[in-house]
């Protein structure tokens, strides 16, 4: 008999909930990692400094309405919530929806159509408005860290 520990069954679905829960616990409640260090010569930019569109945010809450309420009320994703990703790069946020969601088929929207619903997530959050749209490509989101203060919005939803 090896030492190895064995699930079957609900215990299994149990177990694998726990270990999925023990991956996101520290960016939920606030004690992930230090942000990252900037490789030499790149420089981050903020949420707080506008770094997505009008344009951008509204496709966002239009995808929003159409796939993610059937699961989601927007009061999930309120300051309380984006508190928990201050200080990590907009593209662990964006890297986090994308494998996940939608819950019964994750990775089934396009770069762009997550990009847009991070987006919307900022302005419900009054993150500031820019010209220019984030945009989808990795290592641009992860030069966007995330952060405060955040403030729910409800004229923004």
């Amino acid at each position: 008999m090896s030492g190895a520990v064995r699930f079957s069954g609900r215990a299994a679905n149990l177990a694998v909930a726990a270990l999925a829960l023990l991956a996101v616990l520290p960016v939920s409640v606030g004690l992930a990692a230090e942000p990252p260090q900037s490789p030499e010569g790149a420089e981050y930019r903020s949420t707080r400094d506008g770094v997505y569109s009008s344009h951008e945010a509204g496709r966002g809450q239009a995808l929003y309405e159409r796939v993610c309420t059937y699961c989601h009320d927007m009061t999930e994703f309120g300051a309380e919530y984006m508190s928990g990703w201050e200080g990590q790069p907009i593209g662990a946020l964006f890297d986090f929806i994308s494998a996940t969601m939608p819950e019964d088929n994750p990775g089934d929207l396009s770069r762009q159509q997550y990009s847009d619903i991070v987006a919307y997530l900022l302005r419900v959050n009054g993150s500031p408005v820019g010209e220019q749209d984030m945009g989808n490509d990795a290592a641009q989101l992860d030069q966007i860290l995330i952060e405060g203060p955040f403030e729910e919005r409800a004229d923004q939803r």
